[in-house]
């Protein structure tokens, strides 16, 4: 069983130690791990470029532990992978979110907005179909927006996606009623229309 980990305390925001693993779990599963300070934006150069090479998100948990320090984990599934999952630099991802040009149509079936007091954070919960680049085309969405996760679940089952995301300004501040109207938005466009019959 082969394991790739990374760390790479040099290039740290703060000298503490960053790094990524990625582990195999199984036929076509793999276990991504990144840890240390990371950018405002990390998650939508991961999430996007873990579908830029074919490979899917079943679950995962992020966490934001103090400012800019993150603990991630992910499955991934690299069935339809165009590239050996060991061989992806995660950290190059997070350092480097993607340009909007190959932002893809989002579906969901439905969503809710709650203001989160705890985190001072505004909590996402959404719903929908199982797509390929979702989370990454929703966080480049969000990222246009001004707003960024600070914590993720992620679920991907038979009966579809299931995401809860908490989101603050890329100030690191409570989002403002217009950015909840601005998320209200973008989702509502996001909305299957109910099926006929």
């Amino acid at each position: 069983m082969w394991v790739r980990v990374f760390d790479d305390t040099e290039r740290s925001l703060e000298g503490g130690g960053r790094g990524f693993e990625i582990r195999p779990k199984g036929r076509d599963l793999h276990v991504l791990r990144l840890w240390g300070p990371m950018p405002r934006r990390w998650a939508e150069g991961v999430c996007s470029g873990l579908a830029r090479a074919r490979m899917t998100i079943e679950s995962g948990v992020a966490i934001r532990e103090g400012p800019e320090l993150w603990s991630a984990s992910f499955h991934i599934s690299s069935g339809k992978a165009i590239r050996d999952p060991l061989s992806l630099d995660l950290l190059s991802l997070a350092l480097h979110p993607p340009t909007p040009a190959d932002w893809i149509p989002l579906r969901i079936e439905g969503f809710t907005l709650a203001d989160d007091p705890e985190r001072a954070a505004l909590r996402v919960d959404l719903f929908g179909p199982d797509q390929h680049g979702f989370l990454g085309g929703l966080l480049q969405r969000l990222g246009f927006l001004g707003l960024v996760p600070v914590e993720m679940v992620i679920e991907t089952g038979s009966e579809g996606l299931y995401d809860v995301l908490h989101l603050q300004t890329t100030e690191g501040t409570s989002p403002s009623g217009v950015h909840r109207r601005a998320v209200a938005k973008l989702l509502e466009g996001c909305v299957l229309a109910p099926r006929q019959g």
